[in-house]
């Protein structure tokens, strides 16, 4: 053993101490054909408040109580009341849920307030428009056939 332990000391271990396994190249995976995602409709109702509405004070539990206090506008367990910029978003479980209050929204005028569902509007970012632009020649007013055909050439 003694002689063994000389000859690994002086060329070496030939063999590793733990034996490592070398990297199998792996097929390349088949790109997966992903579908497009689809547009996510927002099935939200938006109870719209006037800015010193009484209702705005209140927080998402004491506004379902105040509806539940309501005759025709009951809210089942499964709605959630969240609070956005323009007043509270109701979540509804279903969709027939969702139905009957938007059929009850006209009820809700008596108190000042607006009940609606999601719009599909996109926003777009236009620029301030001035009322006149001064050019080394002249003034120009601007006016709303000036400012529809700055908007046709820009986007």
């Amino acid at each position: 053993i003694a002689q063994y332990m000389a000859t690994v000391a002086r060329n070496g271990l030939q063999q590793k101490a733990v034996p490592t396994k070398k990297a199998v190249p792996r097929p390349a995976a088949k790109a997966s054909k992903k579908e497009a995602p689809k547009a996510k409709v927002d099935k939200r109702l938006f109870l719209r408040l006037e800015k010193e509405h009484p209702w705005r004070q209140l927080s998402p539990a004491g506004l379902w109580q105040q509806l539940q206090s309501e005759p025709d506008c009951f809210l089942s367990d499964a709605c959630s009341i969240p609070r956005v910029r323009t007043g509270f978003a109701i979540l509804t479980g279903n969709e027939k849920k969702r139905e009957e209050l938007l059929d009850a929204a006209p009820k809700f005028s008596d108190f000042g307030a607006k009940l609606e569902g999601a719009s599909n509007l996109v926003p777009f970012r236009i620029a301030n428009v001035p009322a006149t632009i001064k050019t080394p020649d002249c003034t120009h007013t601007v006016n709303a056939d000036w400012v529809s055909l700055e908007i046709y050439r820009k986007t």
